[in-house]
């Protein structure tokens, strides 16, 4: 599910945590947040239907944390 939802594999996500927390491995923490989400909507005015729209939302964020800081 991760590869067809972000495009991405286990070990492209494992080297992301390496590089993110490199040699502190003991004192740093990293999390990577991934979203994936669709929205539809549908405006009517009077009756008629005035315009539709469809939106994808993807996106990745990376926090890291060292000795607390």
């Amino acid at each position: 599910k991760l590869h067809a939802s972000f495009g991405l594999t286990f070990g492209q996500l494992e080297r992301v945590f390496d590089r993110a927390v490199g040699a502190r491995r003991g004192s740093a923490f990293c999390d990577v947040y991934l979203e994936a989400g669709t929205t539809q909507s549908l405006t009517w005015d009077q009756g008629n239907l005035k315009s539709t729209n469809n939106s994808v939302v993807c996106g990745a964020g990376v926090r890291v944390v060292i000795e607390d800081k």
